[in-house]
């Protein structure tokens, strides 16, 4: 590895760092938006319930960067020990080492997180008996009954509903393929909008509910 492709490296750790401190800036203003929603009894609970997927959001943020972090630091010590050659290829090392974080995050449960646990302790803290959700068996536990009568999107009781026949869930019409249609634009597999489904969705997979 040539002295600049190190130090590109250890720039790259550097721009990691700043990057966990947004992600705890973040994480401070999530607190705080829920402290507001608590105090103020405002939103109920679909706003918390959104406040903590964004705090999911941010956890596997956090835990990604995390990862990238140490496969280079990995990556330079190899290099040092004379582990790694000129013929190696570290994008594919580096590839590698994320795809299988994201595996692994897919597998983890974020409730155990610090981050969302001293997000639960604070709004509990405050009310509580605040709508928080405080286990990932509490998404399974959420009435079929009013998921089936509200949109995962517009968050709002559905007038024209069609279902996804991969996965069953349903949303509005208008707002789902707003949504299919926005992530084509980036070139990038659309997916169900549902909480914790990972099945992706497509105009053709869905038909109307009577």
């Amino acid at each position: 590895m040539p002295d600049t492709a190190e130090v590109l490296l250890q720039r790259t750790l550097i721009n990691v760092s700043k990057l966990d401190e947004y992600v705890a800036y973040g994480r401070d203003e999530l607190l705080e938006t829920g402290v507001d929603v608590v105090d103020n009894a405002v939103s109920g609970e679909n706003g918390m319930r959104k406040l903590q997927e964004a705090m999911k959001i941010l956890i596997k943020t956090k835990e990604k960067l995390h990862g990238y972090q140490k496969s280079v630091e990995r990556i330079k010590t190899q290099w040092k020990n004379g582990e790694l050659g000129e013929d190696s290829n570290l994008s594919e090392i580096l590839e590698a080492d994320i795809k299988a974080k994201e595996e692994e995050l897919e597998n983890t449960d974020l409730f155990q997180h610090d981050y969302m646990t001293s997000f639960i302790a604070q709004m509990q803290s405050i009310k509580q008996d605040a709508p928080l959700l405080t286990s990932a068996g509490d998404i399974e536990c959420v009435s079929e009954e009013t998921t089936a009568k509200k949109c995962p999107i517009t968050q709002t009781t559905m007038v024209h509903p069609v279902q996804n026949i991969l996965c069953k869930h349903r949303y509005e019409q208008e707002a789902i393929l707003a949504h299919i249609k926005q992530c084509s634009r980036r070139r990038k597999a659309a997916k169900c909008p549902f909480p914790g489904c990972k099945s992706n969705v497509e105009a053709t997979n869905l038909k109307d509910v009577k």
